[in-house]
């Protein structure tokens, strides 16, 4: 079993959000709550040695150990034929994801050109100053 353990960003200190953090070894206050909530939710579903809690954070602008931690552990907890499909399936997932990116990219490309052509036309149409210059 591997559970995923999220909204660790939310923990104590709310307002320091700097990943990586060392769970091993926690140095600050972020990395002890992160720890200590892992052991906490080990403990309370009586998991056992080989199973393992992974913190993450799901949020898009913060993702925290999704790809380092929780696909990996996920990789090595189910037999080989669901791991070829889990990769298939993560590999059709960044691909989709690139191109949403390139659609929002391009779209936004488009309206950045559209406002510089029309002030370059609003400045240089017949009659403005700038254009008799």
């Amino acid at each position: 079993m591997v559970v995923a353990l999220t909204h660790v960003d939310q923990l104590r200190s709310r307002t320091e959000w700097n990943p990586p953090y060392n769970l091993l070894q926690p140095g600050g206050e972020k990395a002890r709550q992160i720890a200590d909530a892992v052991l906490a939710v080990a403990e309370d579903l009586a998991l056992a040695a080989d199973q393992l809690v992974i913190p993450v954070c799901l949020r898009p602008d913060a993702l925290y150990n999704v790809e380092e931690g929780l696909a990996p552990a996920i990789l090595e907890s189910v037999p080989e034929a669901q791991r070829v499909k889990y990769l298939r399936c993560l590999r059709q997932h960044h691909k989709d994801q690139y191109w949403r990116r390139l659609w929002r990219q391009g779209i936004h490309s488009g309206r950045v050109l559209l406002r510089f052509g029309a002030e370059w036309l609003k400045d240089n149409r017949p009659g403005s100053e700038e254009g008799h210059g």
